[in-house]
């Protein structure tokens, strides 16, 4: 019974030490994938709020290209009530005007459409009506301020964008429409300022892909030529990912509202997402391998030390045991026999009964013992 009772307390004491160490392991786990969430989800969210914050920026910057044409247009049209309301010198004051708004291209229509003057001069198309040919010119026809993507000029036939205001003269409605190049026009060095990191692409377009006015200066009429894979990308979406030559981008698409433009801005991801890359990056999952390795180490040393402990312990048990135990026979010894006398005595005494004590003589046991 004795022998019974000290193996199961070592077994019991193994599993409690086996039972320690797996629970530590778990609870180690449990931290790491803890920390590992957090990581991931602090560096998703700082990414999310670069994205909104660059979203954000897109649109401030097509609210004040927005501005710039609505002041514009203000300026059109007082100019036009001021200066071409009446018939005398209507000529000479639709050329200064046009020159006080740095254009060398413009029209001016009457209330049934017909063309009073146009710059350059061409006398030849004077009286005719060209509203048809231009949205813009037809959308003013009916009262509205409106404005043009990128057209033929009336004139000269060269790309340009216009601005047209119906204002009201005693003679009835008039349209004056200032046409500006297509490029080289104030809103390229508007959109420049729309993104100060490197590589970024900027570009104002009409709702035909015409470009209107471009970061890059690359010349192109089209967004398709500008960057085919951008025009594809905001075909299919208004914001998203997009690769523009090997670098990958993220890019967005806002309407420039009161106008039929758009803006488009691509930044590449190594610059748009530089405060969170590099070492920002990867110091997290660093400290979180030497919290790993650390807790690897300290599980480690646990559980030598539950071994050493069990080894004591088992080494314990086998001293006692042999203190016990008479070699020879291996039977218990005189000492164990006092041990379980008083055992024996402390139980008769606590219940009560009487303990009786044989003594047995062998005769001539001297003669086993020697043979």
């Amino acid at each position: 019974m004795e022998s019974l009772r000290r193996k199961f307390l070592a077994s019991f004491g193994n599993f409690r030490s086996n039972l320690v160490l797996w629970l530590g392991i778990v609870v180690l786990a449990a931290i790491l994938a803890l920390m590992g969430v957090e990581v991931v989800v602090s560096q998703q969210d700082s990414k999310d709020q670069i994205t909104t914050n660059f979203a954000a920026r897109g649109e401030a910057s097509a609210e004040f290209i927005s501005t710039f044409i609505s002041q514009q247009a203000q300026k059109e049209g007082a100019s036009a009530k001021r200066f071409l309301s009446g018939r005398r010198g209507l000529s000479a004051e639709f050329a200064r005007t046009v020159v006080r708004f740095g254009s060398g291209a413009a029209v001016l229509l009457d209330g049934d459409g017909r063309l009073l003057a146009v710059a350059p001069n061409d006398p030849s198309i004077i009286g005719q009506r060209i509203a048809p040919k231009y949205p813009h010119l037809r959308a003013a026809e009916r009262g509205h301020v409106a404005v043009s993507g990128v057209v033929s000029s009336a004139a000269k036939g060269e790309p340009v964008i216009g601005i047209a205001i119906p204002y009201a003269t005693p003679r009835g409605r008039r349209v004056f429409s200032v046409a500006y190049q297509a490029s080289g026009t104030v809103l390229a060095s508007f959109i420049n300022h729309t993104s100060v990191l490197k590589g970024h692409k900027v570009l104002l377009v009409d709702s035909s892909g015409n470009v209107i006015a471009d970061s890059s200066r690359s010349g192109a009429a089209t967004l398709a030529k500008s960057s085919p894979a951008l025009a594809e990308a905001v075909a299919k979406a208004p914001q998203g990912s997009v690769t523009i030559g090997s670098k990958a981008s993220t890019y967005l698409a806002r309407a420039v509202p009161g106008t039929p433009w758009r803006l488009i801005v691509a930044v590449p991801d190594d610059e748009l997402f530089a405060s969170i890359g590099g070492a920002t990056e990867w110091l997290p999952w660093v400290t979180l391998v030497l919290i790993a390795l650390l807790g690897a180490s300290a599980l480690v040393l646990l559980a030598r030390s539950r071994a050493a402990h069990a080894r004591a312990r088992e080494l314990t048990t086998q001293l006692a045991l042999a203190a016990r135990t008479d070699p020879l026979t291996s039977l218990p010894n005189r000492r164990a026999l006092d041990e379980q006398v008083i055992r024996a005595l402390a139980y008769a005494r606590r219940h009560g009964i009487q303990l009786s004590a044989l003594m047995i003589d062998l005769d001539n046991f001297k003669q086993i013992n020697d043979s």
